[in-house]
Order: structure tokens, then sequence, then C-alpha cells
């Protein structure tokens, strides 16, 4: 028996079943079935498939609609930009994430906001530019260094702790702690990686290999493990306890 069109529609843009006319299990296309088999429809009305085309244009549309907000969410950023225009040379988040800190080539901290990234503090931290900033693992103090071979200790309020000098002058281009936070390491245009003493501010060893500016350094989570990467196509690891063994029996 073919239905009717006010039960039709009654059925798609209501968003529910009318159940005392239309079985709870109809189908889309049994929908389109019923209407095939309608020969008449009330005056002033149009087709049941071209209203059922509209509605399935419409979710079709929807849809797309909603894709679009979704690839747009995934592109979304914030350009926050501050009245001094120097080029940021090194960043990272304070360790409770509320806030991030920039490096500048003038040397200077830039503190923004987490949340709203409004600018917050700016202040003077080294003489020649920024070229590596890192946190130790507990998070109690953060290293600095820069392109005249100066690394800074501070807290993690910003305030300076310690500053000593090595790599013979040149820049300092990575830092990075120890698993224990005992000790740091650091890498330079040099060609050497040179690990320190965190509490005694001290330099332990210097590491050489390198044939050319050495760019990166990492100290291996959980041991005593170093990689450092050169401008020399190079990538050395270097196993300190090892190296430790070793000069204790030249000694």
């Amino acid at each position: 028996m073919p239905y009717k069109l006010f039960e039709a529609h009654g059925v798609i843009m209501g968003g529910g079943w009318n159940r005392g006319k239309c079985h709870s299990e109809l189908c889309l296309f049994d929908l389109l079935c019923a209407c095939d088999e309608s020969k008449e429809f009330e005056s002033g009305h149009v087709s049941c498939r071209i209203k059922i085309l509209g509605v399935l244009f419409q979710v079709i549309g929807l849809l797309i609609l909603l894709f679009s907000f979704a690839d747009a969410a995934t592109i979304f950023h914030i350009t926050t930009t501050f009245t001094v225009n120097e080029s940021i040379r090194c960043l990272s988040w304070t360790p409770g994430g509320r806030r991030l800190l920039t490096g500048n080539q003038e040397g200077e901290f830039t503190l923004w906001d987490g949340v709203n990234f409004s600018f917050e503090l700016i202040m003077s931290a080294h003489d020649t530019s920024f070229r590596s900033m890192a946190w130790s693992h507990n998070q109690n103090y953060l290293l600095t260094s820069d392109s005249g071979g100066n690394i800074k200790y501070w807290s993690p309020s910003i305030a300076p702790v310690q500053s000593l000098d090595s790599h013979d002058g040149q820049a300092i281009h990575g830092l990075s702690f120890s698993p224990s936070d005992t000790k740091f390491v650091s890498c330079g245009d040099d060609a050497t990686v040179r690990v320190f003493d965190w509490a005694g501010h001290r330099e332990e060893r210097k590491l050489e290999g390198h044939g050319w500016d050495v760019k990166t350094v990492a100290w291996h989570p959980r041991s005593s493990v170093i990689c450092s990467g050169s401008k020399d196509n190079l990538v050395k690891v270097s196993l300190l306890d090892f190296i430790e063994n070793v000069m204790r029996r030249c000694r």
C-alpha cells in the first residue's frame, strides 16, 4: 500500500517515526519504493523522492561543513609578536606549562602567558645571542647558553644562580642533563662536547673527535651515553662509563 506524502515527510523531516501510520522498521529504501508505487500526491506538494533527496543533500552538506571545521582546527594557530623584533633562537615551556620562555638574538628572556599568549616580561639574560636552554629533570633549574661560550644557571622563577665560561669562547648550541641531574653536557663551535659537574660548577671532561662545529647533544635518559651531531655529517656516541674505566686503568 503506497504511503501518503505527509506520512513520509513526517518520517524524514520530523526526526522520528509516526508509529500510528508507519512501521518502526521502515528504511529509506522502503520509503523510496513507496514513493515509486504512489501515483498521485496531495495538491501543493512536490515529489516524495525530491524531498528525500533534498534531505540527503542537506546531510551531505552538513558532513562536508563539519569536516571543513575539523581541517581548520588542525591548522589553527596564534601569532604573538612584541615590539622588539629580534629573532628567537630557543624556547621552552616552564615546568608547570603555564608560561612560555623564549631567548632572542639580543640575549634577552621573554616570558609569555601560556593560556592567551600575552606578553608578561622581558629581561636581559646574556651579553650575546641565546643559543640553547634546557630544564633539569627535577625541574628545579634551567640552563642557558649563548654565542660567547657562557652557560648560566637559573631558578624556576628565572633568577640567576651561577655563571661559567667554556668552549673557548665559542658558541654553545646544545645542553642536556644526565638522568640524575648531577651532571650536564654541552656542545659548541669548538668541535667539542664537554661534561660538567652540576653542583661543583666545573668542567669534568672534554670529548673530542668531531671535525667541525657540534650543533646538538643529548644525554640518554637512563644511562651514561651521550650522542652528539656535528656539521661534519657525523653522529658520535660517547660511553662515559667506559671512558671513566679506561682513564682509571691508565692512572
